[in-house]
C-alpha cells in the first residue's frame, strides 16, 4: 500500500472571543453526577442517548469502567480485573468499548461489544469505530497499529513512533514522528492517505485527540520549540491549523479533545489565575469558548468545579469531570442545556 505525506502549510486563523456569561449566550447548563459509586471518577466518553463511559477508582486501588445514567450505572469488562475503557461507539444494534485490562503486571488492550469481550495485545486501546476497529495507542516499542481481524501497523511520518488517540469511521486521529524528530500531528485514513497536519508557526510539536470525520479534527499544538505549553487548536485536513482564541487570553494552555465539526468542540484550559487548575471548556460556532463552570446554575457552581470536558454529543451534551466541593472528590458529570 502506498502512503502519500502531505505538509500542511501553517495557515492561522484567530477566532472570535467573547465573553463567559450565561447571559451573553442566552444558555445556561446544569451538572448531573453520575451515580458511580465510592472512589474517584472520571468521564470517559458520552454516547449520543447521553449516558457516559465513567472510570472509577476504587478505594482497593481496583480500577473499573461503567456505563452511566442518572438512574443508574452498569459495569463492564472481564470480571475481577482492573479496568478502564477510554472510548464506545454504537453501531445501530449494540454498543462497542475499547480500553484495557490488568493481567498479571500488564495492560493488556480489550474491546467489547455483541455480548463479548476481546483481549487484543499488550497495550492501552483508545479509540473503536462503528466497524469495530481498534486503535491501540502506542506499544512498549514505540508504535501504534488498529488491530481490525488482525494488527495493523500504522504508517509514520518517517520517524520511529507513533501514537493514535483516536479512530471515527476509518480514520484515525494521533500523531507521529518526522524525520527531523519532531512530533506532529497526525491524520491517517485506513486504507488511504497519511497526512502531516502541522504545527502553529513556531512550533514543532502536536496531537490530534478527536478523529470524528467531517474534515475536522481538535487537539492541541506549542507554538515555540521544545516547549511543554500546548495550545487549543482545530486541524482541518490538508488546509490549515486553526488556533482557537481563548477565553484567558492568547497564551493560554489546553487541549480540544473531542469534536463534533467546526460547531461544538469541548477540552480544558489552565486558568492564569491558578496556573495548576484545569477549567472545562466549550465552544460553539457563533460565540467561541466559554468556560462551562461560568454558563452552569448557580447551585451547580456551588456544589461543583468542573475541570475537564472529555467529550460531546451530536445534541450537545457533555461528559465532564469535575470536583465536589463538598469533599474534594473526583466525580463525572452529566452537563446539559436546561430546557
Amino acid at each position: 500500500m502506498s502512503i502519500r505525506v502531505k505538509v500542511v502549510a501553517h495557515s492561522v486563523a484567530l477566532l472570535g472571543m467573547v465573553g463567559a456569561s450565561a447571559g451573553a449566550f442566552g444558555q445556561t447548563y446544569k451538572v448531573l453526577e453520575m451515580p458511580a459509586g465510592n472512589g474517584e471518577a472520571r468521564a470517559a466518553a458520552i454516547d449520543w442517548s447521553g449516558r457516559i463511559l465513567v472510570n472509577l477508582d476504587k478505594p482497593t486501588g481496583q480500577t473499573i469502567s461503567l456505563l452511566c445514567s442518572t438512574d443508574g450505572c452498569t459495569k463492564l469488562g472481564p470480571k475481577g480485573r482492573s479496568v478502564s475503557y477510554q472510548a464506545m461507539e454504537s453501531n445501530g444494534d449494540y454498543v462497542s468499548y475499547a480500553g484495557s485490562a490488568k493481567y498479571g503486571d500488564a495492560d493488556w488492550a480489550i474491546r467489547q461489544g455483541n455480548g463479548t469481550t476481546e483481549k487484543l495485545v499488550k497495550g492501552i486501546a483508545r479509540g473503536i469505530d462503528q466497524d469495530g476497529r481498534t486503535v491501540i495507542g502506542e506499544t512498549a516499542a514505540g508504535r501504534a497499529f488498529y488491530f481490525d481481524d488482525s494488527l495493523h501497523f500504522l504508517p509514520t511520518l518517517g520517524g520511529e513512533r507513533t501514537i493514535a488517540m483516536s479512530i471515527f469511521d476509518g480514520l484515525v486521529g494521533g500523531a507521529s514522528l518526522t524525520t527531523q524528530g519532531a512530533m506532529h500531528a497526525m491524520l491517517y485514513s485506513i486504507g488511504g492517505e497519511l497526512v502531516d497536519v502541522g504545527v502553529l508557526p513556531g512550533g514543532d510539536s502536536s496531537i490530534a485527540m478527536s478523529a470524528r470525520g467531517s474534515g475536522y479534527v481538535g487537539g492541541c499544538s506549542n507554538d515555540a520549540p521544545g516547549s511543554s505549553a500546548m495550545r487549543p487548536v482545530l486541524f482541518q485536513m490538508s488546509i490549515e491549523v486553526t488556533l482557537l482564541d481563548s477565553l484567558y487570553g492568547p497564551d493560554t494552555q489546553g487541549c480540544v479533545l473531542s469534536n463534533h465539526g467546526y460547531d461544538s468542540m469541548v477540552g480544558w484550559v489552565l486558568k492564569p489565575s491558578a496556573p495548576e487548575t484545569r477549567a472545562a471548556i466549550h465552544w460553539g460556532n457563533g460565540y467561541g469558548w466559554r468556560d462551562l463552570n461560568e454558563v452552569v446554575r448557580a447551585k451547580d457552581r456551588k456544589a461543583y468545579t468542573l475541570l475537564v470536558a472529555n467529550d460531546v454529543s451530536p445534541y450537545g451534551q457533555i461528559a465532564a469531570t469535575a470536583r465536589r466541593r463538598s469533599d474534594g472528590a473526583s466525580v463525572a458529570v452529566l452537563v446539559t442545556p436546561v430546557r
